[in-house]
Formats: structure tokens, C-alpha cells, sequence
């Protein structure tokens, strides 16, 4: 399970657009992890204060682009894999599909408000989580979606355009 440390950098996060908060989320979850804490792959990275200015409306982050390396997110290019949420976006330390795990998607049943549905991109292809993965986000509440990457952007977007309460767990595609 996360620590409080990581709560409270979750909660920190969703609280608001400014770049001092993200810094504090930034660094409570990196005492967080550097204190044992099993869930490394969910801290947070610190974000670049222009960054944060164009989230400064708060504004959802849609998905503009996707590559080999990334994603271009609300016109900044995001390096690796991204957890997105209603309003910010996570760095996730997962490269590949068979990373996937409970723990790596926990973060997604502990936003508030509460997450209707958790779309997860992996990759070029479609491959099926491993059924403990996906008990635990069902049971959670949470509805799942899995999908290769560039579907998944585009059920992203579409259910931010549609106003739902929507979280993505995104890895690049190997190939486009």
C-alpha cells in the first residue's frame, strides 16, 4: 500500500495548478520512496515551471501527440510512460506491459474526486493485464479499460471531452 507521505502528495497534487504545490508533491513522495517505500514507480517528477503555466486554466491534460519516446501532452512534450488524471499528469516509472502491477496502478483509486474509469494504453498492441491487476482495479470501483496506446489516447480525450472523471495509465508504443 502507498505510505502517508505518498496520500498526501496525491491529494497535493489534485489540489491545484501552481508550481509551488508541485514541488511540494515532488518532494514528500521522494522522502516517501527514499524511505522504503515499495511504490518508487508512482512518484511524482518535478515539473518545469512553463509547464505548469500552461496548465495554469486548469485545463485537462489531452493528449496532442504520441511517439516511440513520449507523449505530447497539452502542447509539452512528456518523456516514457504517464499516469494522466482530470487534471495533471505523473511520470510512471513502468517501461513495459509486464510491469504492470496492482501496486503500479494504485494511484488511480486514491484520487479524489473518485476515478469512474482507468483507461491503460500498452503499447503498439493490445495485451491483456494479468488477472490479478485486474480484480484489484474492479474491485476498487474503478472501470477499466485496456486498449493499445494510440486507442487509448483517443478513449482518453474523448471521455475528458465528455466530462468524466477519467484516469490513463500510458505506455509509449514500441512502434508506431
Amino acid at each position: 500500500s502507498l505510505c502517508a507521505m505518498q496520500r498526501l502528495a496525491v491529494s497535493r497534487l489534485l489540489t491545484g495548478p501552481s508550481s509551488r504545490r508541485t514541488w511540494s508533491v515532488t518532494t514528500s513522495a521522494k522522502r516517501c520512496a527514499s524511505a522504503g517505500s515499495k511504490t518508487d514507480h508512482l512518484v511524482p517528477t518535478r515539473l518545469d515551471p512553463d509547464y505548469m503555466k500552461n496548465f495554469a486554466d486548469n485545463a485537462a491534460p489531452v493528449v496532442d501527440g504520441v511517439s516511440t519516446r513520449g507523449f505530447n501532452i497539452r502542447g509539452i512534450t512528456v518523456l516514457g510512460s504517464v499516469a494522466l488524471l482530470p487534471r495533471g499528469l505523473l511520470h510512471w516509472k513502468v517501461s513495459k506491459q509486464e510491469d504492470i502491477t496492482a501496486e503500479s496502478l494504485a494511484l488511480f483509486h486514491m484520487v479524489n474526486p473518485k476515478l469512474e474509469i482507468l483507461v491503460v494504453g500498452t503499447g503498439s498492441a493490445l495485451k491483456r493485464l494479468p488477472p490479478d491487476v485486474t480484480q484489484f482495479i474492479l474491485r476498487k470501483g474503478l472501470g477499466l479499460e485496456v486498449q493499445d496506446t494510440m486507442n487509448a489516447c483517443a478513449t482518453f480525450n474523448y471521455l475528458l471531452s465528455e466530462a468524466r472523471q477519467v484516469g490513463a495509465a500510458l505506455l509509449p508504443p514500441e512502434r508506431l
